[in-house]
């Protein structure tokens, strides 16, 4: 199954590595409720390009073949103190 990315940008929504956070969800879902402001969200408005369909992500900036440590350091540069995969 493959999910879809939708992004819903209200002003609380979070931002990972300069990105805002992708919400996917399931083929059939057509809404969901934002889990930080508690809007209905309409999937077919907040459809977005997944990361790997999109060269300007800041996802493709995470070093590859990068040691823990590394990709520590990383996240800690993006402002996040976890490891995100």
């Amino acid at each position: 199954m493959q999910c879809r990315a939708t992004v819903h940008r209200c002003t609380q929504w979070p931002t990972v590595a300069g990105a805002p956070y992708v919400w996917w969800v399931q083929p059939d879902e057509t809404r969901y409720e934002c889990p930080y402001c508690g809007t209905v969200v309409e999937v077919a408005s907040a459809t977005v390009k997944r990361p790997v369909e999109d060269p300007s992500h800041p996802w493709h900036g995470v070093p590859e073949k990068a040691t823990f440590a590394q990709a520590a350091a990383f996240w800690v540069r993006q402002g996040r103190a976890r490891v995100y995969l």
